[in-house]
């Protein structure tokens, strides 16, 4: 086996040329061999890929839906991934600013100081579904189903980089001193973008997540939860998600430095002896 950059390729045309006169005896068992060992090879990544911890779920997803395995000829084959993350999952990344996002987002609103921010959603799924989002505790997910839901109401427009008063008491509402911050060539006015306005029901507290015992790592995560009401026609659904606020001139929202995982290398080293059994298999077949 020969491991290219993210690339696996399984190669039997040796074997097959030193073969000639029984080819047509074996090419059957040979074809099957390259399907089994893809297949395998393949179903090895996905499941390592699954099994790392610390990489975001969109990215866990996304490199997973990427592997596949194609024929570059009768005798060999390739099980590959062209998702462009993969080079930082395999070789490590360097830590990122997240905040380098204020400068680009249309979201960004700004405080009556002048700094800008954006209100981050979080999804919390429940226990036991983590296909989308990090699963939330049995303990978090008991206490949310009790919080009377918050919906959505109705949406319209705002001005880009529209100045708000934020106070811990009252939450966030737009300021009554407003100044131009990006406007639309064609309307000659301010770039407006989409505003969902809500009616809030209940949150989980920090004091409360602290009274039922949860851990100060815990508390931080689920405290400000909202049960959110995704129901459609008959269908009852909800949707529980955390707001934070990432805001110009913070000291977080720094994701560290990650380590390369070598997925890739790895596999390639591990499947060697397991190719080798089906091949020998599929020639002991033949014998």
């Amino acid at each position: 086996m020969d491991m290219a950059l993210y690339r696996i390729k399984i190669d039997l045309s040796p074997v097959v040329g030193a073969a000639a006169n029984l080819q047509a005896e074996i090419m059957p068992r040979i074809t099957h061999a390259l399907e089994r060992i893809s297949e395998t090879t393949k179903n090895l990544w996905i499941e390592r890929v699954k099994q790392q911890k610390g990489i975001w779920v969109e990215e866990k997803n996304r490199y997973i839906g990427s592997i596949r395995w194609d024929w570059t000829s009768p005798t060999s084959t390739e099980v590959w991934t062209d998702y462009d993350v993969a080079d930082w999952i395999e070789n490590g990344r360097p830590a990122r600013d997240l905040k380098k996002m204020l400068n680009t987002s249309q979201k960004v609103r700004r405080t009556e100081d002048g700094r800008r921010f954006l209100v981050i959603p979080f999804r919390h799924n429940t226990p036991g579904n983590s296909a989308h989002a990090p699963a939330m505790s049995e303990q978090a997910h008991s206490m949310a189903l009790g919080l009377v839901k918050s919906r959505v109401v109705k949406t319209s427009q705002r001005p880009m980089g529209q100045m708000m008063s934020i106070n811990r008491a009252i939450g966030m509402r737009a300021s009554p001193i407003q100044m131009p911050f990006a406007s639309d060539p064609k309307t000659k006015g301010a770039v407006m973008v989409k505003a969902t306005h809500y009616a809030w029901g209940g949150r989980l507290t920090a004091k409360a997540l602290r009274e039922a015992g949860m851990d100060a790592a815990d508390v931080r995560k689920y405290a400000g939860m909202v049960r959110m009401n995704t129901s459609s026609g008959n269908q009852r659904s909800s949707q529980y998600l955390t707001f934070r606020v990432m805001i110009e001139g913070s000291n977080g929202w720094i994701i560290p430095a990650q380590p390369g995982r070598h997925i890739v290398a790895d596999i390639a080293q591990e499947m060697e002896p397991i190719a080798q059994a089906i091949l020998a298999k599929a020639a002991e077949l033949g014998g």
